[in-house]
Order: C-alpha cells, then structure tokens, then sequence
C-alpha cells in the first residue's frame, strides 16, 4: 500500500558508546507493537545487533534500519554505532537521514563521541532532538547535561519535559516519571512503560514546572509573533501552535527539542516516539537534494558517480518528490560500497599506466615502485609482463622494477 510521504520519518539514532541508542531503540519497537518482547543488549536478542561478534560484545558494529508504525506514522530507523572506530557507519547513515534523536547518558553527559556525531549532524544539516537517558542511574542530572549541550556543542537545547526525581530507588527523591510541560501533566510509567497515565502535576512541583514552562515559552517567542502575542495579551496558547513553533524551529535547526526518561525501564520513550511524529520533518520538509551542481551556490552538492548511477534519468522515482532516497538505505549502502570499490581499482589502474608512461618518456627514469609509487589498495596476483623483459613487483605494498 502506498504511504503519503507527509507521513513518512528516516530518522536515525546518534550518540556516544553505551548511551542506550539500541535500548531505546527496542523499546521504541515494542511500544509501537512491531515485537512483542522486548530484547537486551547483554543477552544478544536485539533487533539491530544481529551479527555475532555484535551480540558477543554487547555493541553496535554495523548500522541497521528498522521500520514501524507509530500512531499515523511510518518510522524507518537507523541504529548507528556509538564507538569511535566506527564513525564511518554514522557519517554515511547521517547522509540519508532526514532527522536525528541524539541520546545523551545523565551520568555521563556529553562525551567525545557526542560531539563528533553532533558535528557530523551539523555538517548535513539534520534536524534533532535529544533525548537524555539513564535519569534512574546513580549520578545522574538533568540540567547539568543541558548546560553542557549548550556550552560544549553549541547548541540551543529547549527543555519540553521535565524529570520528577533522579537516581535508582533506593535514594529519597527517585526518578519516577517526567512532567510534560506543553499539557502540563505528569506522565506515570507502569508495566515497564507499556501503560502511560497522565495525572495532574503534584502540588510540590508545580512552582518548578511553571518555571519550566515559562523558560521554554521564552525561548520560543523569539520563532513565533502568533505566539509572542498571545502571550502579551494574556491568552490561551493553544498545545497544537506551540508544536507548530517547536516543529518549525527545530526543522530550521535553530533549537532542539530536549526530553527525558530512563530507556531501560521503559520510561519516557514515549516522549521520544511523539517527538519524531510532531518535531522532525517529513521527507517533503527537507532541503530538495540535486544531481547536478548549482551554479553560483556555495552549498551546492557535488554530483558523484553513485548518484550519477542510483538517480539518473527515466529512474528519478528512486528519489521521491524531493529528491532524497526512498529505497532501503542498506540497499543503496551495497550499492555505493561496490561502485566505490570499482572507482578505486579504475583510479589505480590509471595513476599505474600514468606513471608507466611518464617513466618511459625520461631516458634513464625509474619505474613507479623506485620513484616512491605505494598503492593504497591490494593489486591483483597477475602482474603485466613486459616486452623490454622487466615487470612490476609487488613488495610490502610498493611496486619495483626488476631488470633482467
């Protein structure tokens, strides 16, 4: 059945090692219905980490893409890997994506990775929120990993939830649920998350969660007239024009969305599915992307042979509407990967008969290996015999002449 692409999500998941991006990420199958248990990272039964060596060593390896439904939505989702040795995965996934949820630990906060992926999410320019996770761990704070997004990424993060104690439940004050601050109602997680109720904000905190409010109000006064008005005569804001102005301004990347809970509990993902429905963008919402260079644009994107391949002419449905992949993102993944390796191995063999050439036409030049010619790719076993009697070796990667 077709699906309007006003209802379509590609979004992926982005953060630091051991954050919860695959946790969060099998909750959020769950509670949409696409499984009917939920899986653990320690015990290998995941969705998203199904080779071996990922499940042996309880990390993500390779990105993986999931697809579920949430409420009137479809969601195609990308688990990318959090540890630095496999940034490449987030780089290629963050190229494809529409929008991002960056998860952050309360523990930890902000960590290497987190930058290095926030700065690749700036390079592509994609629309997130953040979501902090583990507000159940010993240690945990929530403003305190706000601050740091704004001072360590530089980034504009607006609070939309509040947390309602923090720690394990051993502490005076747990964390027990989040206070949503656009209804202004305190959100309870039973069953391990699968039921929500929402109950009136307690009387302890509502001078806190009016606080909150009115801080998220201010900021977001400055993307809205409608909304700064309203406020100025002293009228009801309605829910629907404040996820209008937050969707808006997080799409044009000048704020992010912040929400909270505990992924491993089940508590505050739904927070995190009704994020990626009312705050990112649909595939129509986001920059048209060209095949061809603009002329006179300094943004313009470079035309390579992938795309010259994937989106030619008589074929641009592949692309959809605006131009941006519709198609299994690990479809096109093998796609590239072999079309790279096949642009390589051209490249060599032309640099190879370049150099051969350039040798020959200098009386006494060396052959390739002695004018310090190294290959970064492996060469073939069968090596070119020449007329003249001499012919290329390979040794330890850097091809030599040998003389009769």
């Amino acid at each position: 059945m077709a699906r309007k692409l006003n209802n379509i999500r590609n979004i992926g998941i982005i953060a630091h090692i051991d954050a919860g991006k695959t946790t969060v990420t099998e909750r959020m199958l769950f509670l949409s219905g696409a499984k009917h248990r939920v899986g653990m990272v320690d015990k290998g039964t995941t969705e998203t980490d199904t080779d071996e060596e990922e499940q042996n060593r309880g990390i993500t390896i390779y990105s993986a893409c999931v697809t579920f439904k949430w409420k009137d939505i479809d969601i195609n989702l990308i688990d990318t890997p959090g540890h630095v040795d496999f940034t490449a995965e987030v780089e290629r996934s963050l190229r494809v994506l529409d929008g991002a949820v960056v998860v952050f630990s309360a523990r930890e906060g902000v960590e290497a990775q987190s930058e290095t992926v926030w700065r690749q999410a700036n390079r592509y320019k994609v629309p997130r929120f953040a979501f902090i996770n583990k507000l159940d761990r010993e240690g945990a704070g929530f403003d305190r990993v706000v601050d740091e997004i704004r001072q360590r990424l530089g980034g504009n993060p607006v609070p939309i939830q509040m947390p309602v104690g923090l720690g394990p439940k051993h502490v005076d004050d747990p964390f027990r649920g989040v206070i949503d601050l656009i209804k202004m109602k305190m959100q309870v997680f039973e069953e391990e998350g699968k039921t929500l109720k929402e109950v009136p904000v307690p009387d302890e905190l509502k001078d806190e969660a009016e606080f909150a409010r009115h801080t998220m109000l201010e900021e977001l006064y400055n993307y809205s007239d409608e909304l700064a008005e309203l406020a100025m005569g002293g009228e009801a804001i309605s829910n629907e024009l404040l996820r209008t102005v937050i969707r808006e301004a997080t799409i044009a990347q000048k704020i992010q969305p912040v929400v909270c809970g505990s992924a491993l509990h089940g508590m505050g993902v739904q927070g995190v599915l009704d994020g990626v429905k009312y705050y990112l963008p649909s595939p129509l919402e986001r920059p048209r992307r060209r095949c061809a260079p603009h002329e006179g644009r300094q943004d313009r994107v470079s035309q390579t042979r992938f795309e010259r391949s994937v989106l030619r002419p008589g074929v641009q449905d592949l692309a959809g509407q605006d131009g941006r992949f519709l198609l299994d993102p690990r479809l096109l993944w093998r796609i590239k990967s072999e079309l790279s390796h096949a642009v390589s191995r051209e490249r060599q063999e032309r640099e190879y008969r370049a150099a051969v050439a350039n040798s020959r036409s200098e009386k006494g030049a060396r052959w390739p290996g002695r004018l310090g010619f190294r290959w970064r790719y492996r060469w073939s076993n069968r090596a070119p015999i020449r007329g003249d009697g001499r012919y290329p070796v390979r040794r330890q990667g850097t091809y030599s002449a040998r003389e009769n």
